[in-house]
C-alpha cells in the first residue's frame, strides 16, 4: 500500500537571523510519511527526543524546485538508492535525491526520494549517534516506503507555495528565483509537462536544455507525446543510458525494430502484474506458476528457455545476435517480430549470460510488451528488477538451489565448490546462486 509525504511547518520569525530569507522562513519542519516522522531526532540539549527540526525551510523548497522532476521521475542507480553509484554520478545523483544536499549547514535527514519507473520511492537512514557531533542532533528512524506521487506532488506544492507567501514582501534576488522557478514548474502545459519528465527520468534539468549533448532535446521532442508515459521502448531507453548515450542507443533500438518489424505481444496465461506489490515478489510468483505449467521439479534445470516459453502461453521465442548497442545500460531489445514471431535481439554473450537475458526476455514477452516492444535494462525500476527475479526463479528456484546446495555440503564439499556445483548444474552464474542462497537464507 502507497504511503502520503507531507511537510509540516510551524512558522515563526526567527529575530536573531540577519539574513532575511532565513529570517522568514524559519519554522519547526516536520516531515512525515505514512505514520512515521522522518524527522524524529535525539536532541543533544534536552537530552530527549523530538519530531520537529528548528531550520530555514527555503533551503528544503529550494531543493524541492530545483530537482522536482528527478525527484519524481529519475529511477535509482543502485538497489538501495545511490548504493553503487560511483564517482561523479553518485555525487549528481545525491545532490538530485537526497533531502540532505538541501543544505549542508543545516540539520536535515538522510531521506532519499526517487522513481522505481510507477511510483515514488522514499528511503531513510537513522544515524550513527557520534556521525555529526557538531549539530544539535542526530535522526533516530529508518524505513523505506512506496509513495503516493499524486499526494506527493500536491503536498510539496502546498509547501513550496507557502514558503513562497512567507517570502512575498521580501526584497531578495533568491526569493525572485524561486518564485520565477517555480512559475515554471506551475504553469507548465501538457507538452511541457511530458518534456519535462522525460528529462527528469535522464537525471537533467529541462529548463537548461542548453547544455545537454545536441540533439537530445530535440529527440526528447519527438518522442515523448507520441507514446505512453513509463509504458514504452523509449522510456526503457532513457531510464538506463547516460545523456550522452540515448542518441546512437535509440538509433540501435530504431534499426533493430525495423528490421525485424517488431510490434506487441499480447498478454499470456500468467497472471497479471500488481505494481503495488515488490517487483521481487511478483517476478518470484509469475516464475513458480511458469515452472508449475512447464512441469519441472523446483530442482530440475531449465535446458530450453525458447521452447519453454511456448508452454507458458508467451509462444516459442528466438534469439538474433546484433551487437554493438552504444549503451551499457541496454542489454536486448525484445518483440513480436513480423517475420519470426516472439523475439529477443541482443549481443552475444555467455551461454550462462545468455540464458539469464532469455529469461528476462521471456518476463517481458509475458507481462510487457502488450503496446509494443521493449528493452531489458539495468535500470532499477519496478518492470525490470520483476524480471530479473523472475529469471533467477525460473532458471535456479531458491528451494532447488538450497536443496542441491545442502547436498553437495553434506558430501563434504566446501561451499565453493557447491556453488560451482549448483551453478553448472542450473547452467547460470555463481553469483546468481549466490543471490539465490541468500534469498533462501542459508548462510
Amino acid at each position: 500500500m502507497s504511503q502520503s509525504i507531507r511537510i509540516e511547518c510551524d512558522w515563526f520569525d526567527q529575530p536573531v537571523s540577519l539574513d532575511p530569507v532565513e529570517r522568514r522562513t524559519w519554522a519547526g519542519v516536520r516531515v512525515i510519511i505514512g505514520a512515521s516522522t522522518v524527522t524524529r531526532i535525539w536532541d543533544r540539549t534536552a537530552n530527549g527526543p523530538r519530531s520537529s527540526i528548528f531550520i530555514p525551510a527555503f533551503p528544503l523548497a529550494n531543493w524541492l524546485v530545483q530537482n522536482w522532476w528527478a525527484l519524481f521521475h529519475e529511477p535509482s542507480s543502485g538497489p538501495e538508492a545511490e548504493d553503487d553509484i560511483s564517482g561523479l554520478s553518485r555525487t549528481g545523483w545525491l545532490r538530485r535525491h537526497s533531502m540532505r544536499a538541501a543544505a549542508s549547514d543545516i540539520l536535515l535527514p538522510n531521506l532519499h526520494l526517487f522513481s522505481d519507473g510507477r511510483s515514488m520511492i522514499a528511503n531513510w537512514e537513522r544515524d550513527n549517534s557520534d556521525q555529526y557531533p557538531q549539530l544539535p542532533g542526530f535522526f533516530l528512524g529508518y524505513g523505506r516506503e512506496l509513495i503516493d506521487a499524486t499526494l506527493a506532488e500536491e503536498n510539496f506544492r502546498d509547501f513550496v507555495r507557502q514558503v513562497l507567501d512567507r517570502l512575498r514582501d521580501v526584497d531578495d534576488q533568491r526569493a525572485s528565483d524561486l518564485h520565477f522557478n517555480w512559475e515554471a514548474i506551475d504553469g507548465a502545459d501538457e507538452a511541457e509537462v511530458a518534456f519535462c519528465r522525460a528529462a527528469g527520468r535522464l537525471g537533467l534539468d529541462p529548463f537548461d536544455a542548453e547544455s545537454w549533448p545536441k540533439g537530445l532535446a530535440e529527440l526528447l521532442e519527438i518522442e515523448i507525446p507520441s507514446r505512453p508515459t513509463g509504458n514504452s521502448i523509449f522510456s526503457d531507453l532513457i531510464e538506463t543510458s547516460p545523456p550522452e548515450s540515448v542518441i546512437p542507443a535509440w538509433e540501435w533500438v530504431r534499426i533493430v525494430r525495423e528490421n525485424f518489424e517488431l510490434g506487441p505481444i499480447s498478454p499470456t496465461g500468467l497472471d497479471g502484474l500488481d505494481p503495488l506489490r515488490k517487483a521481487v515478489g511478483v517476478g518470484y510468483a509469475a516464475a513458480e506458476k511458469a515452472r508449475r505449467l512447464i512441469g519441472l521439479d523446483f530442482d530440475a534445470p531449465l535446458e530450453d528457455i525458447g521452447s519453454a516459453a511456448g508452454r507458458v502461453g508467451v509462444g516459442t521465442f528466438s534469439f538474433e545476435f546484433r551487437n554493438h548497442i552504444p549503451s551499457s545500460g541496454v542489454r536486448a531489445e525484445v518483440g513480436f517480430s513480423g517475420s519470426q514471431g516472439p523475439i529477443i535481439v541482443g549481443p552475444e554473450s555467455r551461454l550462462e549470460s545468455l540464458r539469464f537475458l532469455e529469461a528476462r526476455g521471456m518476463f517481458q514477452m509475458a507481462f510487457g510488451c502488450a503496446n509494443g516492444p521493449r528493452l531489458i535494462t539495468d535500470a532499477h525500476t519496478w518492470d525490470q528488477q520483476a524480471s530479473r527475479a523472475f529469471a533467477a526463479e525460473l532458471l535456479a528456484p531458491r528451494d532447488g538451489v538450497r536443496t542441491v546446495f545442502q547436498q553437495r555440503i553434506t558430501a563434504n564439499c566446501s561451499p565453493d565448490e557447491a556453488i560451482d556445483f549448483a551453478a553448472r548444474h542450473f547452467q547460470v552464474q555463481e553469483r546468481l546462486i549466490e543471490n539465490q542462497l541468500r534469498n533462501a537464507r542459508v548462510a
